[in-house]
């Protein structure tokens, strides 16, 4: 009995976790949306030099783009 209020449990902290995950990286791109100027480029340069004119993700590896000057 033990052992399936732990997995119950373990389970219950696992869909908290995902839930609260979706709620952060939702709002952080709402932040990112609003930075209308400047230009963007993938942190691991996954496509060497090339730039965005908006905020977004990287299409290879989805790591989200950092503002360039």
């Amino acid at each position: 009995m033990r052992k399936v209020h732990f997995i119950f449990s373990f389970i219950l902290l696992l869909f908290i976790a995902c839930d609260t995950s979706k709620s952060e990286s939702s709002s952080g791109s709402n932040v990112e949306k609003l930075m209308s100027s400047g230009k963007f480029q993938c942190p691991m340069k996954c496509e060497g030099e090339k730039s965005y004119d908006s905020a977004g993700a990287c299409p290879d590896c989805r790591m989200e783009l950092k503002k360039i000057k």
